[in-house]
């Protein structure tokens, strides 16, 4: 079997991948070269010719999608989509045009949680499955919890400081508290296109004394990033299924984050969901955990233990090989002559 992932990460030179969290079809590439399938990565500006590719995986949606979507028709190869953000949200015409086809078009969408997989379901042509992302656990047994430190309370947010990522409401939601709480808030970030806006809004709501705005982090980083936060706050306007959560958690580290897509899934009890765009409730919500710490870190423990394994990248990897395998016996047994099937 010869596998083709396309992704807007493999755009990027090897010195780039290697210095952020791996994203779910970088984990998907090094999962299956490990099992010995024969993989082929793209960016999604690239020529698609299809010869010798038996399946075909585009995760997210671009300009080159449409034209997969084309080749799939005229050489019946197996595509494969995953769109990684939240379906509730309408994108703009052309987009949606281009969504629509590829939904119909596709043998199989992977949904990442159950939420969307029920929206898709009722507009696509082929299959949903659901698949979540897989995330490195850390080493089994986990390192112990390390005991919230004196001082101020600490904030992290992970993730692109993009207008998604709504921390304008963050940062209002921290000017709020700040006379309540001593809180302090890192920020850790591979896209920095809103960095000069949030700069000079930190300075607007005289919380730049607080916030930290960190930059990239390598895997190890990360891991000390997680290791001396006390919680997570992702306060986006969109997701589908963040890693970040996951990744929070199996640091047992409480999330405060947007009811949006498949958080409420993840979290479940182990944090606090607040509406999208929502700075009074997200004020709120930073209140009421660090009210009950103790009791929020404990749901999280629980939590954790079946993140590890609903989350594990050996269940991901497994669940797409399986799905791929499935297409391609269905396809199979599609081309085969009438006489042939009937024998």
């Amino acid at each position: 079997m010869r596998v083709l992932i396309v992704g807007g990460v493999f755009a990027r030179d090897e010195e780039y991948r290697r210095s952020i969290n791996p994203t779910p079809e970088m984990t998907l590439e090094a999962g299956f070269r490990r099992r010995g399938v024969d993989v082929v990565v793209a960016q999604h500006r690239w020529s698609h010719s299809l010869r010798g590719i038996d399946l075909v995986h585009v995760h997210h949606l671009a300009k080159s999608v449409p034209g997969l979507a084309a080749c799939r028709i005229v050489r019946s190869t197996p595509l494969v989509f995953t769109r990684h953000y939240n379906v509730d949200l309408t994108p703009p015409p052309l987009q949606a045009a281009a969504l629509r086809l590829v939904e119909r078009t596709a043998d199989a969408c992977v949904a990442l949680s159950h939420a969307e997989a029920d929206r898709l379901r009722q507009r696509v042509r082929g299959r949903v499955v659901v698949i979540r992302n897989g995330i490195v656990a850390p080493a089994d047994p986990p390192p112990p919890v390390l005991p919230r430190q004196a001082g101020p309370w600490r904030l992290l947010f992970v993730g692109q400081l993009i207008p998604l990522k709504a921390l304008d409401v963050l940062f209002r939601a921290l000017a709020m508290i700040r006379q309540d709480i001593s809180v302090c808030l890192r920020l850790v970030y591979h896209n920095s296109e809103q960095l000069v806006q949030l700069q000079t809004l930190a300075g607007q709501l005289a919380i730049d004394d607080i916030v930290t705005f960190v930059g990239s982090r390598d895997a190890a980083g990360m891991i000390e990033e997680y290791r001396r936060a006390d919680m997570l706050l992702l306060p986006s306007l969109t997701e589908s299924l963040p890693s970040v959560i996951s990744e929070s958690l199996l640091a047992h580290k409480p999330v405060i984050a947007s009811a949006v897509a498949g958080i409420p899934e993840q979290v479940q009890d182990a944090g606090v969901l607040v509406a999208p765009g929502d700075d009074a409730a997200l004020a709120s919500a930073i209140l009421r955990l660090t009210s009950d710490y103790a009791g929020y870190v404990a749901k999280t423990l629980a939590r954790a233990r079946e993140v590890r394994e609903e989350f594990s990248v050996e269940r991901m990897i497994d669940r797409h090989l399986d799905l791929y395998e499935s297409l391609l016996q269905s396809n199979s047994t599609a081309e085969r002559p009438a006489s042939a099937t009937r024998s």
